[in-house]
């Protein structure tokens, strides 16, 4: 699997996250460019959202006492989505301060997988952290993946999860 990365950092992001405490992870958004229908792709594409999420929370609370906020179960926030009546579709329609708000958490982890169809091997995949107080794009990190190894939500968050130990912004600095 060949892949390439980068990243982007608000300048202001140290006097932001000094207040955040606790953290949710969405079901990520996926995309599919190409030939076929986003109709015919968009329960794969839900269930690989699905599966990213879960994903991406287990690897980081499997380092939980590394970082400094907590990160919502993503359990709690798929209900707490729910009983606010919102859709998988809704959750990429709303500002992240609405979503900050319903899942009552500082700030908010968005993923976005867009996949080449049909039968194409190229993913882009990028997560985001939005500040739940406005809005604004705190952090960014964007990985390009090529080759028939990349097609599985396993293979994408493992790929993201190469570059965050060294990247990510919530990691507590040791003494």
């Amino acid at each position: 699997m060949q892949s390439c990365a980068s990243s982007y950092q608000a300048p202001d992001l140290a006097q932001r996250k000094r207040h955040h405490r606790e953290v949710a992870i969405i079901p990520f958004e996926v995309k599919y460019t190409g030939a076929i229908a986003a109709e015919d792709l968009a329960s794969e594409g839900q269930e690989l959202g699905y599966q990213a999420q879960q994903l991406c929370y287990t690897q980081f609370t499997q380092s939980a006492d590394k970082y400094s906020v907590n990160f919502q179960d993503v359990t709690r926030t798929n209900e707490l989505l729910a009983e606010a009546g919102l859709s998988y579709q809704d959750l990429f329609r709303l500002s992240k301060y609405e979503l900050a708000d319903i899942l009552r958490v500082d700030a908010i982890i968005v993923g976005n997988i867009t996949r080449e169809q049909p039968a194409g091997s190229d993913i882009m995949v990028d997560l985001n952290i939005y500040d739940g107080v406005d809005s604004s794009l705190m952090w960014k990190l964007e990985k390009s993946l090529s080759g028939a190894s990349a097609a599985t939500a396993e293979a994408i968050t493992d790929a993201l999860f190469e570059r965050i130990p060294r990247e990510f912004p919530y990691i507590s600095v040791q003494p």
